[in-house]
C-alpha cells in the first residue's frame, strides 16, 4: 500500500453508541435490490486515493458485508486500538426505517480519557452501493493500519467470498421473480375478481416480505471465508 509517511501505532480508546440521522428520502427498494445484484459481478476490491485525501473503495457485495463487519469489530473490540482514540458513530436511516449507510468519526483522545478536537479521519459506509469513502487529515492512518489488514483478510476469504456472492444473487433473483408472480397474481385477481380482497393480501404480503429482506440485506452481518483481489480502480 501507499502512504507510509507519518506512520503511528492507531488506536482507540472509548467507544460511545451509536446514534442516528434520519434522511429526508424513502429508499427505491426494488433498485437498492438492483444495485446489491449487479454488485455480486464487481471485483471483490477496487480503490483509488483521490485529490484531497479521499480513499474511495468499491467493493462485492459480499465483500462489502464482510468489511462493514470487520471495520466495526476493530474499532469497537480491537484492544490494541483503545489507548489514544475516540470513535464515535453514526447510522444513516432513511423515512421507511432502513439504514443506508454508516459513518465512523476517529478523534484524538486526550489524557483524561476525553474525546479530543482533532478528527483524525472518518469512515463512510454505503450500504447500498456497496462502498466506502474515507477522509481526513491522516487516512494514511487508516490504509496503513486497518485497510492493508482488511485486503489481506478478503485475499483468504476469496473463494468464500465467490460463493456468498453467488447466493446473495440468487436469492435476490429470487425474490425479484417472487415479487413479480406476486403483484401478476394480484393484479389478475383484482381483473377477474374485484370484490375480492385477495389481492389487497396479496399486496401486504408482498410489501412484508420485500421489508424484511432489504433489512437482511443492509443489516447482516457475513462470516469471511484465496486469491489476489486488491485491483486499484
Amino acid at each position: 500500500m501507499e502512504l507510509r509517511k507519518m506512520r503511528k501505532t492507531f488506536s482507540m480508546g472509548d467507544l460511545h453508541p451509536s446514534s442516528k440521522n434520519t434522511r429526508s428520502y424513502t429508499l427505491d427498494k426494488e433498485k437498492a435490490l438492483q444495485k446489491k445484484s449487479e454488485a455480486c459481478k464487481r471485483q471483490h476490491l477496487m480503490y483509488e486515493l483521490k485529490s484531497g485525501k479521499n480513499f474511495v473503495v468499491e467493493m462485492s457485495t459480499g465483500a462489502y458485508e464482510i468489511i462493514k463487519k470487520e471495520i466495526h469489530e476493530i474499532l469497537y473490540n480491537s484492544e490494541e486500538c483503545k489507548s489514544y482514540s475516540v470513535v464515535q458513530k453514526q447510522d444513516g436511516v432513511e423515512n421507511a426505517g432502513l439504514t443506508v449507510d454508516s459513518c465512523y468519526r476517529v478523534y484524538n483522545k486526550k489524557q483524561n480519557g476525553q474525546v479530543g478536537t482533532m478528527l483524525k479521519f472518518t469512515i463512510n459506509l454505503y450500504h447500498t452501493s456497496c462502498s466506502m469513502n474515507v477522509n481526513g487529515k491522516r487516512v494514511d492512518l487508516f490504509i496503513n493500519d486497518i485497510f492493508d489488514g482488511l485486503c489481506e483478510k478478503v485475499k483468504k476469504g476469496y473463494n468464500e467470498i465467490e460463493l456468498l456472492n453467488q447466493s446473495i444473487e440468487s436469492y435476490l433473483s429470487q425474490m425479484k421473480n417472487y415479487t413479480s408472480k406476486v403483484i401478476q397474481k394480484s393484479i389478475t385477481n383484482k381483473e377477474i375478481h374485484p370484490e375480492n380482497d385477495q389481492a389487497a393480501q396479496f399486496k401486504n404480503m408482498n410489501n412484508s416480505q420485500t421489508k424484511n429482506f432489504n433489512r437482511q440485506i443492509l443489516d447482516t452481518q457475513y462470516i469471511e471465508s484465496d486469491k489476489n483481489i486488491c485491483t486499484r480502480l
